[in-house]
């Protein structure tokens, strides 16, 4: 996925959730959404969801950013199945 550009969005892509039909509202690797939050905007807990950190680097590319959504992606969340596993 190419970097975000400024300014620009990503509301309009699907955003991979892992399994919605179930209620799994987590997002899956590669995800649009994933780094693609504003700091500015985000809630001033350390701790999404899930317990883990807000701030993580969730693309590789050597910057920690928020995720868009109320749940930051985090590989340790999804399992092969689609369950959530902690």
């Amino acid at each position: 996925m190419p970097p975000r550009a400024g300014g620009s969005n990503r509301l309009h892509l699907d955003p991979q959730f892992v399994n919605p039909a179930l209620g799994d509202y987590h997002l899956s690797a590669g995800s649009p959404p994933i780094d693609e939050g504003n700091p500015a905007e985000a809630p001033t807990t350390p701790y999404e969801l899930d317990l883990a950190p807000r701030t993580i680097d969730g693309t590789s590319s050597g910057v920690a950013t928020v995720d868009m959504g109320y749940d930051e992606w985090n590989s340790a969340h999804n399992s092969a199945s689609g369950t959530v596993s902690l």
